[in-house]
């Protein structure tokens, strides 16, 4: 029996890490082939169940302190065949230098690099010296493919979406309810359009709007609190600050919902655009950020302003039936995003690095 390709994504996969680039690595790892390919995973605190005690996973808790030193020392030892989503902040040039060759290097691009250029150079400056250096650079959208070969001139070695478990979730019959449930999932930072949510529940008082997601830091601290004064300076009754939640969590509060409102202006694929499809809510999104899993007029609505976005969410307020029309429709629509879909197309990327 061959031996398996060994995989180690640089990122952490604790329970309550519902990181993006975290997500995305458990979602492709828990997919793959166990007889073909083990991953091995990093864990902070308490890992997520999903991974423990299974053949084809491992998992290095970091040590309280020198953890940056000890991911070094064990990426330079380690007999992995492949890195996932090399960390830019810990690989200095040297390092890099070092680290390069002994395995191949794969990044699954998330985000239009313009993006992080406008928003942080340093960042922008690092993340372009892993990309130079990576054997594989997988962009999620034909959109951040394009944005990429502008900026650096790197080519994408080839496009897989994000991917979800169409399983965990899943449709369900949504009676009539007095008031339309409108739903807002992401970090209350100013990008991700939180503010617009109240202007929404300003403009429609006879719908409620519950706002699912918290905000890291000082600065984002400030934006979040400036929100909850807004909701009290403006008495806005029909607005209910959820917080941080799990993957369960979210499903119920998808399931409890006839609308997704997403606001944000820049993005690759909305993560929870798929999740609220796979339950049967249309969606709301600006068309800047050009992503495949929203349909305009089909599975919800792509929309170039903030205007139009409150024009559609009052189309889809007042008409049941187009809501369940374009949920039936979303629920279709991502059965392509399905891990055990998308999985497939990863181990082939992966198969044929070492090949």
């Amino acid at each position: 029996m061959k031996r398996r390709i060994r995989i180690f994504y640089e990122v952490f996969a604790d329970e309550e890490n519902v990181n993006a680039q975290s997500l995305n690595a458990r979602g492709i790892a828990l997919n793959l082939d166990p007889e073909r390919f083990e991953s091995t995973f990093l864990v902070n605190r308490k890992a997520d169940p999903r991974l423990i005690e299974k053949s084809h996973m491992r998992l290095i808790r970091l040590p309280p302190r020198m953890s940056s030193l000890f991911v070094k020392l064990y990426l330079l030892w380690a007999r992995n065949d492949i890195l996932v989503y090399p960390n830019e902040l810990f690989h200095t040039p040297l390092f890099s230098r070092l680290l390069n060759g002994r395995r191949k290097w794969v990044y699954p691009l998330e985000m239009p690099i313009d993006f992080v250029k406008e928003e942080n150079p340093r960042m922008f400056r690092h993340l372009c010296r892993i990309l130079k250096k990576s054997d594989c650079v997988v962009p999620i959208t034909s959109h951040t493919a394009r944005v990429l070969k502008q900026e650096t001139g790197i080519k994408a070695s080839t496009i897989i979406p994000l991917g979800i478990d169409t399983h965990f979730f899943s449709p369900v019959e949504r009676p009539p309810s007095s008031k339309v449930r409108i739903l807002f999932a992401g970090r209350l930072i100013e990008r991700k359009g939180p503010d617009k949510v109240l202007d929404a529940a300003q403009s429609f008082p006879d719908a409620t709007f519950r706002m699912i997601g918290s905000a890291y830091g000082k600065e984002d601290g400030v934006f979040a609190d400036q929100l909850r004064h807004r909701v009290r300076e403006d008495r806005l009754n029909n607005v209910e600050f959820i917080g941080k939640v799990s993957q369960k969590e979210l499903r119920q509060f998808l399931w409890d919902s006839d609308i997704l409102f997403h606001p944000s202006r820049v993005e690759g694929i909305p993560r929870v655009t798929l999740e609220a499809g796979a339950t049967g809510l249309p969606s709301i999104v600006l068309d800047s950020y050009q992503t495949p899993s929203v349909v305009d007029g089909v599975t919800g609505f792509q929309v170039k302003s903030v205007d139009e976005m409150f024009d559609r969410l009052r189309v889809l307020i007042v008409n049941r039936d187009l809501r369940l029309q374009m949920g039936a429709a979303a629920v279709a629509h991502v059965k392509q995003f399905d891990w055990g879909v998308l999985a497939k197309r990863w181990e082939e990327v992966f198969a044929e690095l070492v090949s």
